[in-house]
Formats: structure tokens, sequence, C-alpha cells
């Protein structure tokens, strides 16, 4: 066994092991984080807190973090930059009272009302529609206080039965697709307002 140092302070017979473990497959991150570990805790080795920081899975792991945030921000321009170009038409609600009697023709009704939102829809100037129930609440703050008040109207008073939105590019087109709305056949009123998107 050679003994004899050289000015790394290596044997030659150190040297040469080194060299062999040098040729061989490289450990893995792991295993080179136990050893380093290990090898610190008996004072074998002293590492700066640089040192520390710079080890190959750290390393891993902000390089995987930066890739994910740079991927993060370019699907969001993406997606920003596919969002629907704005159509320039206006969103309007037609609000559908009604009167407090029910008809026995009440099923006719709403198959002729589904036939006329389908044609609305098609002409992509549906948004939403919707039948509403009878009852409902009334909401008030009174005193800082919240008040909630069962409502139901009068079976003899008028009442909001339901509501549609629809889009349209000014309000004469909205006047004359409500116009077309079946409620009004059956003696139902409709209150058309434009949404005020300030």
């Amino acid at each position: 066994m050679n003994l004899h140092k050289n000015d790394n302070g290596l044997s030659s017979e150190e040297r040469e092991k080194f060299a062999t473990l040098l040729r061989q497959r490289q450990p893995s991150s792991a295993l080179e984080t136990r050893i380093i570990s290990l090898l610190e805790s008996k004072g074998l080795i002293l590492m700066t807190p640089t040192q520390r920081f710079f080890t190959a899975p750290r390393l891993a792991g902000a390089f995987a973090a930066i890739a994910l945030v740079a991927l993060g921000f370019s699907l969001g321009k993406w997606q920003s930059q596919t969002s629907p170009p704005d159509t320039g038409l206006q969103t309007f609600i037609m609000l559908l009272h009604e009167s407090g009697s029910v008809d026995e023709h009440e099923a006719d009704k709403v198959i002729e009302y589904g036939n006329w939102a389908q044609t609305i829809a098609q002409a992509n100037q549906l948004v939403a529609g919707e039948k509403l129930r009878y009852d409902g609440r009334l909401l008030r703050r009174v005193a800082g206080q919240l008040e909630v008040r069962e409502f139901a109207p009068r079976e003899d008073s008028d009442h909001l039965g339901g509501y549609f939105l629809i889009q349209a590019r000014d309000y004469d087109e909205a006047l004359k697709i409500a116009g077309g709305c079946p409620h009004l056949k059956y003696g139902g009123v409709v209150e058309l307002r434009q949404i005020d998107k300030t």
C-alpha cells in the first residue's frame, strides 16, 4: 500500500480510487445530498451557506418553479389574446309581467315561449331566460339591520313572471325582438331595459 502523499494530500492509492469513481456512473442527487450531510455532520467537510443552498435538488426545484411560472404567464397571455372580440352588441333585459290568473292553456304557452326562445337563440340574440317562481323574498335594511319578508303577490295583481336577456345592436332592434315575444299575445306586459355596463 502506497502511503506517499502528494501536494493535494492524497496518496496514489486514493487518487486511483477517485479516478475509478469518476469513470463510474455519477450518484443520484439524493445520494449526493445524504453523503454531503453525513460528511458535514462528522466534521469532515465544511460547506458555506451558499454551497448548501446550491445543491442539485434545490437547483432542479428552482428551475422547475421558474419554468412553471413562465408557462403560466405565457398561457395567461395566450388566453387573454384569444378572448372573443367585442361584437358591439348591447344587452337588454325583458321583464315579463303577468296577472295572477292561470289559464288552462299554460302548457301550450310554455311550448310557444320555448319555440320563440329557440328562434332568437339561433340568431345569437338570446343570452338567457327563465320563468320565475310565484313566491319570493323581499330584503331591505332598516336601522342597519337586514329585514327579510316573504313575498307572494295577490292573486289579482300583476307580478314579475320571468325574464329574458337578449343582445341587439340598439333599442330599435331590441324592440323588434321583444315585440315578437308570445307573452304579449297572452295579455302580459314586457318591460324592456338596457343593461348599463358602467
